[in-house]
């Protein structure tokens, strides 16, 4: 009998933790946001992780950097973070411009920058993780 409960209480458990972790967010760093809809991003076999044309950019985080660490911008460009690592990531600048909530697996955010300038930001739970958006 003591099995059968165990047994029970465990699937139940399974199922919860299971539920909690397969649902994905689409993040938006608030202000200043121009997107009036969120980018998807699938561009997984992208090894280079980044695609700009003017108008957006994406970087991947994987392997617990960056790909790309440093990418040049345009001014108004949108661009695109998503989480391809199993841990959890951030996406945090000094200056405050970018502040994330944690991303989980296969999660996104999303920034239009409309201000010229360098933004250094790092992942604020593994701060090694270091990324650079210069924005022209």
């Amino acid at each position: 009998m003591k099995i059968l409960i165990f047994f029970i209480l465990s699937l139940l458990v399974f199922a919860i933790v299971i539920s909690g972790c397969s649902s994905k967010q689409t993040t938006e760093i608030s202000q200043p946001l121009k997107v009036t809809e969120p980018l998807v991003v699938e561009k997984k076999g992208n090894e280079k992780g980044v695609s700009v044309d003017g108008e957006s950019a994406s970087v991947i985080i994987k392997g617990f950097k960056f790909v790309p660490n440093e990418i040049k911008v345009k001014k108004g460009t949108t661009v695109t973070w998503r989480n391809e690592d199993s841990a959890a990531h951030t996406i945090e600048s000094v200056d405050g411009t970018l502040n994330s909530d944690n991303l989980e697996q296969g999660d996104t955010v999303i920034f239009t920058f409309d201000k010229v300038g360098k933004i250094d930001y790092i992942c604020g739970i593994h701060p090694s993780m270091k990324g650079s958006i210069t924005v022209e």
